[in-house]
This record gives structure tokens, sequence and C-alpha cells, in this order.
């Protein structure tokens, strides 16, 4: 593994004076998989896979810093008017052959009769169930391929979460799908991996590593520099303020954006009708351009901020004695982070459930190793990092991409 970069040495923040964001947009999403070579299923065998995936659907988070209307309109009429009876199917979809270690402060989370706040509903329970029923259609062959040679299913799988009830509990739900539509004979017992220490994993920003970051992710989230680096914001939050009464100076896109996608999913709309569907689909780019924003301000910042997932996503996929199927379960900003990293940002907010495959191949003759990624299951062409402009690409590409830009 390639050393993650020593830390700055100088931590005064200056951010640039513009920044562009087309730069990192070079991708072109695949329809199907007529793009990859006419020889592609008869002489390239799968070797490994890397899964990374969003959560499913969850209530939103309290937003305990918020005050005056944007306490009132949000978070207080949300949860005054939230019926609280949307977690009673989600057991059926979970995976229960898992060895996990829930620790006292994880498993308050799990007790939805006293913990509704960001926590998996039904929905995204069953979303990510159809995520490993998808994932099963692709990988099943795969996957009892494993059951069948020295290597068996119990030791195949390597399944990470981030340290909350949503991430593993959508993870148990992939699972459940996965496993199921492999139409295998036993259930094997995985184990989930939790990234206890959020402060340092590799799911998140390294901001005790490198403490610039918090002050370049403050000053994106500052009102002035989105209406600086954002086309049309200004205009988009003086009418919000008008519509809500929150002022610009105060108003928080993430919490915008989070409490109109429950009272969209809620079908709650209602009680928030001073803001509409169109509302919720501006404030979901902002967010985008947002996020992007934290490591592109600096000049180095996307390299501080992404090297560790980059580094473990190839560590994963080349060990020699590693797992065949790597299942990463994060959160919306690990997605919008890893399209930032490969170029291939188009500045959408990933849904619930929203998942990268990067699928590792060797060619039958040469033994050549090759690359696919997927979004959602679909090849994509990452313009930037293929030299050949194709989807399938050698690993020595991907390799040198990450040598170039996350070391």
């Amino acid at each position: 593994m390639v050393n993650c970069g020593d830390t700055i040495k100088n931590d005064s923040f200056v951010p640039k004076e513009s920044v562009n964001f087309a730069e990192y947009n070079q991708a072109e999403l695949c329809s199907d998989f007529s793009c990859l070579p006419e020889d592609f299923s008869s002489n390239y065998k799968l070797k490994r896979v890397v899964a990374v995936f969003r959560h499913g659907h969850r209530t939103p988070l309290l937003n305990l810093k918020a005050q005056g209307a944007r306490k009132q309109l949000f978070d207080e009429t949300f949860f005054k008017h939230f019926k609280g009876d949307c977690f009673g199917k989600k057991d059926a979809f979970l995976y229960k052959n898992v060895d996990v270690e829930i620790t006292h402060d994880l498993g308050l989370q799990f007790d939805n009769s006293i913990n509704t706040n960001a926590v998996l509903t039904d929905l995204g329970a069953e979303q990510l169930f159809n995520v490993g029923q998808q994932m099963g259609s692709r990988y099943g062959n795969f996957l009892k391929e494993q059951c069948s040679s020295s290597l068996d299913l119990d030791n195949s799988i390597y399944t990470v979460a981030t340290p909350f009830e949503r991430t593993v509990e959508s993870l148990q739900s992939l699972l459940n799908g996965l496993i199921g539509s492999c139409q295998i004979d036993t259930c094997p017992r995985v184990k989930i991996n939790i990234e206890r220490d959020a402060a340092n994993t590799y799911f998140y920003l390294p901001f005790n590593k490198h403490p610039i970051l918090k002050q370049a992710q403050l000053f994106s989230h500052s009102p002035p520099a989105q209406a600086k680096f954002i086309e049309g914001y200004a205009k988009w939050a003086k009418y919000v303020e008008n519509r809500s009464g929150i002022s610009t100076d105060v108003l928080d896109i993430h919490h915008i954006r989070d409490y109109l996608k429950s009272f969209w999913t809620f079908d709650m709309m209602e009680h928030c009708n001073y803001l509409t569907k169109e509302d919720l689909d501006t404030s979901e780019r902002f967010c985008s351009y947002t996020v992007a924003l934290e490591s592109i301000i600096l000049d180095d910042g996307l390299r501080l901020s992404w090297t560790p997932f980059m580094q473990e996503v190839l560590r994963l996929l080349t060990t020699d004695s590693g797992h065949k199927l790597c299942l990463l379960s994060g959160h919306d900003t690990t997605m919008q982070l890893l399209r930032l990293a490969m170029r291939a940002h188009d500045y959408t907010w990933p849904e619930f459930g929203y998942n990268i495959e990067f699928e590792l191949y060797e060619h039958a003759e040469s033994k050549e190793l090759f690359i696919l990624v997927l979004f959602e299951l679909k090849p994509v062409i990452l313009k930037y990092i293929s030299k050949s402009g194709k989807a399938l690409m050698p690993l020595r590409d991907f390799v040198d991409f990450i040598a170039a830009h996350f070391s």
C-alpha cells in the first residue's frame, strides 16, 4: 500500500480563486455491455469484485444546531407529524447469519422504539435487498464457483460498514438479496467489520491527519463561498429565504436537502408547502457541488481527502490472498467523493442504494489483468483514467492513475 502522504506542514488555508467543476466530469456511462470486447465473456475471467454502496432510505438526521425558522420548519415539523410506522418490516430483509460486534453505543441505534434519528426504514432495507438481488444476477455464478472450489463462501466475502445502524443493516439487507439469489444450499456465516473510529477511517475525510481539510469544508459550506463558486446558488438561496423566512446567511443546503427528501419520500409534502419537488432536485444538485468544493477548493485537496479510500480499493483488488467479493457500506458523501476522484462526477446526488463496482479480470491467454468499473451495474468509460478510452482497461492504467494522483 502506498503511503497516504505526509501531513501538511503549513495549515494556513488559502482557497483557490476559481474552480472548474467540469474538469471532474470526464466519464461516459454505457447503456449496456456492448461497449466491451466481443470475446469478453469467453476470454476474460472474473477474479475479484469490490463493491461500494450507499445505505438505504433513512429518516432525516436531527440537526441539533438548527435554530429559529430552520428548526421549526424542518426538524420540529417533520418529527411532529412523523408516524414512526416504518420499521416493522425491515427485519425480514436482513441477513441474520452474521458475526458483528455491537458495542453499547452502536446497539442503542438499533432500537427504533427509542431512536428514529437517521435510521434505516423498511423501504431502505428493501432497496438494498433489491440491490443485492441485482448483484446476485451478475455475481451469482462467480460466488457459486467459490463454494465448489477449495475456497468456501464463508471466506470469500469481506464486508465493511461505518459505525451506524443504517450502514450495518443496509449491508445485511444486501447480503440477504445477494446470497438468496445465488441459490446456495448453505447460508454462509459472514463477518461484518465495522470501522469504529469515524475520525480516522478511510470512509471519511482525514481531518485529524490534515486539519486544513476541515477549514476547507467549513469554507465550502459557507453561503458566501457557495454564492461565489456555484452558479445559480445565490438566486435560489434568496428565493428560499423569501419562501421560508430562513435567512441566506444561515441557510444550510444539506439541512434543506435532507428534510425535503424526507418530506417527499414519507409523503408529507403538505407540511412543507413553501418548497417543492423541484426545490429538492435543486438542493441535491447544489449539495453535490458543495461536497465537491470541499476537496477541489485546495490545490492538493482531493489527494489529501481521498487517498486512503482509493488506496484501500486498490489493495482489496490486488492482494493475492484477498477475498473474492468485498462489500463496503458507506454514505452519500462516500459515493460523491469516489466519483469525483475518478473524474466521473455528473453532480447528481446519489440515490439511496447507489453503488459502484470495481471488477478485476484476467485474460485467458495473455494473463494480463484488466479492470472494469460499473456505476449501478452498468459499465462506465473513465476517460481520464483509461488510456485507450475504453471501459475495460488494463489494471496498469488504474494503478498509474492512483500513483499519479493518490500517493
